[in-house]
This record gives C-alpha cells, sequence and structure tokens, in this order.
C-alpha cells in the first residue's frame, strides 16, 4: 500500500478524554498526515467514542493509527491468540471501513523472544482479519544488536525475513535517538537506521523512524537545526515516514519535557519549529520521496555511520563534492529511471556547510529539484552558479541528467 506523501505523525499517550474531535485541526496544523491516537482502553472506555475524531481526520486528509489499549502484542501473549483474534475482529468491525483508518497500534519496543514472537503472531492476526490496513509496531532502532532477541543460532537479518514471510507487513517503525545525547551521537543514530533500513529495503517493506523530540533521562529536547537534521537524514537513508516521541508533555511525567505541547496544553517554543520542518519538507519532497527508491549511500565527513566515503570513481557523472563539513550522500532512481542525489549537511554548529560539487566533463548535467520535482534549475547556471551552501540539517536534492 503505497503512500502518495512522505508520513509525518506522533506517539500521544494522553486518554482520549483529554481532547475532543477539533484537536485533529491542531495536528494538521502542525503538519501530521499520518498520527497515532490518544489512548482508548478496551473493555473500559465506549470504543466509538473514537469516531467523531476518525471522522474530523477524514475532512483533514489524514489517516490514524488507532491506539487501543487491550490489542498491543503484551495483550496477545496473555491472552492467547485465539482470544486475541476474537478480541482484535471486535475492534476492527467497529471502525472498519472508515476512510481515515490507517491501522491500529500493536505495541512499542518488543524486547526478548516472547516479545517479537507475540509482536509477530498481532501483526499476523490483525492481518489476516483487516488485510486493507497496516498494523503499527515500533522496534527498538537496536533491535538488530540485541541477541536476548533471537534464538541461538538466529540472526536478526533471518528473523526479519521469517517475519516478513509470515505476517504480510508492508510497514515497520523503529526508534532511533542517539543524536539528541549530543553531536557524537549522530553517527550512532545513521548506523541504527542504516541496520534497520537495509532489512526492510531486502524485503520490500516501508521503513519508518521514530525521532525524539521530548527531552528525557541523557537526551536533551532538540532544536530547530537538530530536528531537521533528523527528518533529512532519515529520508536520505532510506525511510519513508516519521512518527515523534511525543507531541503532548504530561503533568505525571515531569522527567520529560520541551514537547511540543506542554503539560497545560501550551505551545511551547518547539511547536512552531517542528511545524516549520515537517510543512517545508512536505512541501519540497513530500510527494517525490515516495517515488524514490534508495540505490547508494555514502558520506562525506567523520561522521560515517558505517557509510562508505564518497570519493572519485563512486559515480559516473559526479566526480567529487568539495565540503570541509560532514555531509550524507544519498542516490536514487525513480520509476521511470531516472537518477536523483541527496545531500544533507550533518554539521550543526557552524552557520552553513560550503561545498563545490564537480562532475566529469561531459559526462551529464545537474539540476537542483524542488516543489516535488515541479521547479527544477540546472547547476552551473542562473542563481546556482555560485556554489551550494547548506544550513545545519538541510537537505538537498538534485536530478543527475546524463549526456
Amino acid at each position: 500500500m503505497q503512500d502518495k506523501t512522505f508520513a509525518f505523525g506522533s506517539w500521544v499517550y494522553n486518554p482520549l478524554k483529554d481532547f475532543t474531535a477539533d484537536e485533529v485541526n491542531t495536528w494538521k496544523e502542525f503538519g501530521l498526515n499520518v498520527t497515532v491516537t490518544p489512548m482508548l482502553q478496551y473493555g473500559r472506555d465506549d470504543l466509538r467514542e473514537m469516531i467523531p475524531f476518525l471522522d474530523k481526520a477524514a475532512e483533514n486528509g489524514i489517516r490514524l493509527i488507532v491506539f487501543i489499549g487491550g490489542i498491543s502484542y503484551g495483550d496477545l501473549a496473555h491472552i492467547g491468540e485465539e482470544e486475541y483474534r476474537k478480541r482484535f475482529t471486535e475492534v476492527y468491525n467497529i471502525y472498519k471501513g472508515h476512510p481515515a483508518l490507517e491501522g491500529f497500534v500493536i505495541g512499542d519496543e518488543p524486547n526478548g523472544i516472547k516479545a517479537m514472537d507475540a509482536t509477530k503472531a498481532a501483526v499476523r492476526i490483525q492481518l489476516e482479519v483487516a488485510p486493507e490496513l497496516d498494523p503499527y509496531i515500533n522496534f527498538q532502532g537496536s533491535t538488530y544488536a540485541r541477541s536476548n532477541n533471537f534464538r541461538e543460532g538466529e540472526t536478526y537479518e533471518q528473523w526479519f525475513h521469517n517475519f516478513v514471510k509470515e505476517t504480510g507487513v508492508r510497514k515497520i517503525c523503529f526508534d532511533t535517538y542517539n543524536s539528541t545525547i549530543n553531536y557524537e551521537g549522530i553517527p550512532w543514530q545513521l548506523m541504527e537506521i542504516r541496520e534497520m533500513v537495509s532489512v526492510c529495503e531486502k524485503e520490500g517493506v516501508e521503513a519508518w523512524v521514530t525521532l525524539l523530540c521530548s527531552g528525557h533521562l541523557a537526551y536533551h529536547a532538540p532544536s530547530e537545526y537538530e530536528q531537521c537534521m533528523q527528518v533529512h537524514s532519515a529520508a536520505a537513508l532510506g525511510c519513508k515516514g516519521v512518527t515523534w516521541f511525543r507531541m503532548y508533555d504530561r503533568d505525571i511525567a515531569p522527567e520529560y519535557s520541551g514537547s511540543p505541547i506542554d503539560e497545560f496544553g501550551n505551545r511551547t517554543e518547539a511547536f512552531n519549529g517542528m511545524m516549520r520542518v515537517m510543512r517545508r519538507f512536505s512541501l519540497q519532497y513530500g510527494e517525490i520521496f515516495m517515488k524514490l527508491k534508495r540505490t547508494k549511500t555514502y558520506r562525506i565527513g567523520k561522521k560515517d555511520g558505517g557509510y562508505p566515503e564518497f570519493t572519485e570513481g563512486c559515480h559516473d557523472v559526479i566526480k567529487s563534492i568539495d565540503c570541509l563539513d560532514d555531509l550524507i550522500v544519498s542516490f536514487f532512481e525513480d520509476p521511470d529511471g531516472r537518477e536523483y542525489m541527496v545531500l544533507v549537511n550533518l554539521s550543526l554548529d557552524i552557520r552553513y556547510a560550503a561545498l563545490t560539487i564537480n562532475l566529469y566533463e561531459g559526462k551529464g548535467s545537474l539540476y537542483i529539484s524542488i516543489l516535488n520535482g515541479k521547479n527544477e534549475e540546472e547547476l552551473g547556471t542562473g542563481s546556482a552558479a555560485d556554489g551550494q551552501y547548506l544550513r545545519p540539517g538541510e537537505l538537498r536534492l538534485y536530478r543527475v541528467e546524463r549526456k
């Protein structure tokens, strides 16, 4: 099920009773288009109270991932597959066919063999009952490195292959927050995205990533430049959606802070910055990125994330990129075989990264592409003649045209 635009959403841990359906207007204004709902609890709440939110989402062109406590992988592990199927079918029938329904939350960060098995079973059952929906599961970004998740002799790649084969899952999400510890954490975040996206691409699964916007533990609330870098690097490395952790602070969790909306319902400084990051990306790149397939990623500078360095000979048209700062250099292909290059500035502590792109003579041209490919300007002519300057965290898209 291919989305038409890059997905932006958020985890919402508040109960549904904290909101009215008009809150969907805020999600739309913020820049969300596929997002998790506030929570209702199976067996305690009237699950039909979610329907006005779905109706309002449909009016706003937003799809919702409905969060119902009682149908998680943890619940399946407790009640068994047969009872879980009955329960999920009951929940699904309440919302079945609603145009704003994306899927249901299965859970967050399964850890250990029992939880991983329950996750696989829950995804399989949900897709058997509701094959038109996409269940939502969020894995830890370090899942691949945690041997306690897999049976003796089983690799992460083997487990993921079987997960896809046995369930038919089309999308998965994973979280990674290391860049919000300090700048030294950026390569670790890139590495986790590389490991998780690589198995998704191999199995034909759409990869989403949960990124951090709430400060807690060793993680600080990121600046607008850092939010920009997180979104743009995720897209450049092959992700097709972002879920934020998290949009709302709560008064029962004072150790969390800096979310876009504080525990008193006020918009914080982060709200407008994140809104700009998401809405700008959607305006310039949200549609075209959904059509692009990543073919190769390199890096320039020290923040490698396990990606090779871009040097002369890596590409047949682009000879070199002269830059003293840290860059992601990714290549993509669209369905018509056109090639694109994506650059992301990973250096956040300077005003901009200055770079020069050198082409092999007579091999081709580069076109700066904006507005989802509707506006292009050849590099080396007009306003694009005097070098390239990328703000901290900025993404730049170029179309490669061979001669």
